[in-house]
């Protein structure tokens, strides 16, 4: 779906990097930066530093604010 403010260009980026990299651009303490890697990887059987974990980190956080509606 369109977005008018969406770069795709950026987007493209995001899907295809890795959860290591996207937790170092937003974030400086390591034990917040661990704590969330381990959303990019699980289930993944994927280093941190592999691209597309990124994305798997969006998936899981996407999936647990949709349980939040159910109540």
């Amino acid at each position: 779906m369109y977005h008018p403010g969406m770069d795709y260009f950026d987007f493209g980026k995001f899907v295809t990097s890795s959860v290591r990299e996207m937790l170092d651009n937003w974030f400086e303490s390591d034990i917040l930066k661990a704590t969330l890697a381990t959303d990019g990887i699980i289930g993944e059987n994927l280093s941190i530093g592999h691209p597309t974990t990124a994305y798997v980190l969006l998936h899981h956080v996407m999936g647990e604010l949709e349980e939040g509606k159910k109540g």
